[in-house]
Order: C-alpha cells, then structure tokens, then sequence
C-alpha cells in the first residue's frame, strides 16, 4: 500500500502488538518516555492531549485469518467478522468460538461486529429486484476480482476455494451479509443477528443517503420496540 512493501502475514501482527503497546503507551504515560527494539526507537515520545477513555482509545481489528482473530482476542475491544453461513444461526458456533478463545485463554471479554448491506424497500420483490440489478447485471467484475485477489492473499484463504467463492460473492452484493427486503424484514433479519452474539453491524447501502433514510424512517423504530436500541433523544 501507498509503494511501502507489505511484511510477511505472520510478521505483520509481531509489528502490530508492539506498535499497539507503544500507542497505549503514549495514550496513557503521564510524562515522555524513551522506547528502543529492533522494530522502533523513541526518544522522549509524548502525545497530547490524551484519549478521555480510561486506558487509551477502544481497538477494532478486523483479521479473519487465525493469527488475525487471536492478535484480536488478546488485544482489541472489537473483533470485525465476516462469519461463514448465509443464515444468521449458522454463525453461532463461530461467534462462541471466537469470544471464547477471548475469554478462556486471555482473560477478556470482546465484541463482534459484523458487515451488512442493506437493499430495503417497500417490498421483498421489490428489493430482490435492485438486488440482483447491481450485483448481478452491472457487476464490475474486473474491480471484484482485484478486490479478491488482494484479500485472500491478505487473510491466507485460497482463491478458487469455497471460501473465496462465498467471500466473493458477499463482495458483489456490497461486502457483507445481505439484509434485504422490507421494514419489517430488515429488522427480524437484525434481531436474528443479535440473538447469535454479533453485537454491533456496520451498514452499507449502494444509495447510502437513500438508505439511511429509508432506516431511520421505518426500521429504526421497530429495533427500539425489539428492545435492540434505545430510543433517539435529541440533543437540547
């Protein structure tokens, strides 16, 4: 990236932690402090102002090979997934796993979030329509293998394996599990998501100020009813 040449996939999360154990340290350190390794050398390091959180800012890692899923464990607030499975329920065993591996091995509870795209209109046809209008019949194929090309590398899974095929797939339609439908079908396709232990969702849409609105009109109501949100209060 940006002419710099990328480590080995194993070396690069080696770097990270005691890059991250530096930063932490700058996060929280009340003075300057000097640092030497064969990775970095600091003299004097100091970062004003500091985070307000109390021990420095909240990490998200988004690894999904095992080295990056244990660097997030051991280190990160937030591990960012992309779980196997087309149905929500399908996912459980992998989000046990994960926050398991968190807890009996490192001694910490972790997040996990996940990436949805978001078709909603006013029907289910409807929105399978526009669907299948962009990922399929204006698909840039040319950008998602690119795309591909760089992310199995990245995350040492196979291009031409089942994993790649689903990851690529998932890629086209916008990167990441497919919510689609009405209102009220986008907001039991969320609830499902919950109730597997994924505990936040980052959203995208192909019109994204279209598709904020449309949520925030229809479904963001029925995900306070669901007891999913807490209801919005304007700031005075």
């Amino acid at each position: 990236m940006f002419g710099i040449q990328l480590r080995e996939h194993e070396d690069r999360y080696v770097y990270l932690e005691e890059w991250l154990k530096i930063l932490r340290k700058l996060w929280t350190d009340p003075g300057e402090f000097d640092y030497e390794s064969p990775q970095f050398r600091l003299r004097k390091a100091i970062s004003r102002p500091q985070p307000i959180q109390k021990g420095g800012i909240p990490i998200m890692n988004a690894g999904m090979s095992p080295t990056g899923m244990r660097f997030s464990a051991r280190n990160s607030q937030i591990g960012l997934i992309s779980p196997r499975g087309n149905r929500p329920e399908e996912w459980r065993p992998q989000v046990e796993a994960y926050k398991r591996m968190a807890r009996e091995e490192f001694g910490r509870e972790i997040q996990l979030w996940t990436n949805v795209s978001v078709v909603q209109r006013e029907t289910q046809a409807e929105a399978e329509d526009y669907l299948r209008r962009y990922s399929e019949e204006y698909l840039d194929t040319e950008v998602i293998d690119s795309i591909m090309f760089e992310m199995s590398k990245e995350n040492d899974i196979p291009l031409g394996s089942e994993r790649s095929a689903f990851m690529r797939k998932r890629m086209a339609i916008g990167a990441g599990h497919p919510v689609i439908g009405s209102a009220p079908r986008i907001a039991e396709e969320l609830e499902a998501i919950s109730r597997v232990g994924i505990d936040g969702v980052i959203m995208t849409w192909v019109d994204y100020v279209d598709g904020v609105k449309r949520l925030v009109r229809d479904v963001l109501p029925l995900l306070e009813q669901a007891g999913l949100r807490k209801p919005f209060v304007a700031a005075d």
